[in-house]
């Protein structure tokens, strides 16, 4: 998969200032997550429909996404993210956030991006750095959680490889499916080795597809002590549905 996928997402050595931890060893990885990341790295295709809750000090978002990714002869890829705030403190000099719609999506080794608010569409073609379209802050990390599993050689800095050392925490249910429940700890690095975003991570990972259905990061260590800035993440999964070119094809007027 590697070499494949890599020749059609690329990835430069200036694509973010915080790289992933999976440059660095990992302590110990816990069993059910190690058998989940070969799962995704054996798919020929995968979709979702998800939902990503921020509870920060005074408000509340609320996202809503969805994936289709597909290997045949080439990478076909959609990413769908809304994202809505819900300001729950009662303080007018509070600062209006504005609710956000992203898509991503490759079709012929080219990918485009469009923000739905602004207009602004981007293309970028296989000799650019496509990677980096994808870790796009106001996604909350959702453009990358699962896209880094999808397109493992592009060493994308998302949560998941982002977890350090973890260990299996037992079985739970997420929305009704079996899942092993995995507790870790994931890390951020500088480019100068400093490390920092140091947090607990927990995933639920599904029992028969070893998908991962449920998120949870907690606050940073680097806040303070009566800081809140946490993300839980709840996906429906399938591993290699049929995807017909349909998934794949934005139409958006004044967009070849």
């Amino acid at each position: 998969m590697g070499s494949r996928v890599g020749s059609r997402l690329t990835i430069g050595a200036t694509m973010v200032a915080l790289a992933t931890t999976a440059l660095h060893s990992n302590q110990s990885e816990a069993d059910a997550l190690r058998r989940s990341k070969a799962v995704y790295a054996a798919l020929t295709s995968y979709a979702d429909t998800g939902t990503v809750i921020g509870e920060y000090g005074g408000f509340s978002s609320h996202a809503a996404f969805k994936t289709y990714f597909r290997r045949k002869g080439t990478v076909d890829f959609y990413f769908d993210y809304t994202l809505q705030y819900d300001l729950y403190a009662q303080d007018s000099s509070r600062l209006t956030y504005k609710n956000s719609r992203r898509l991503w999506w490759m079709r012929n080794r080219n990918l485009q991006t469009y923000n739905v608010e602004t207009k602004e569409h981007r293309t970028y073609p296989p000799t650019a750095n496509q990677a980096a379209s994808l870790n796009e802050p106001r996604t909350k990390g959702a453009s990358l959680l699962i896209t880094e599993l999808l397109f493992r050689s592009a060493n994308l800095p998302g949560t998941i490889l982002q977890i350090e050392e973890s260990s299996d925490a037992g079985m739970e249910e997420v929305g009704g499916h079996p899942c092993f429940k995995v507790i870790g700890v994931a890390a951020q690095y500088y480019p100068s080795g400093q490390r920092t975003g140091v947090r607990q991570v927990t995933v639920w990972i599904d029992r028969d597809t070893l998908l991962i259905r449920k998120v949870f990061e907690d606050t940073a260590k680097s806040y303070g002590p009566d800081a809140i800035n946490r993300l839980t993440f709840l996906l429906d999964p399938q591993a290699n549905p049929t995807l017909d070119d349909s998934k794949f094809d934005v139409q958006i007027p004044g967009i070849q």
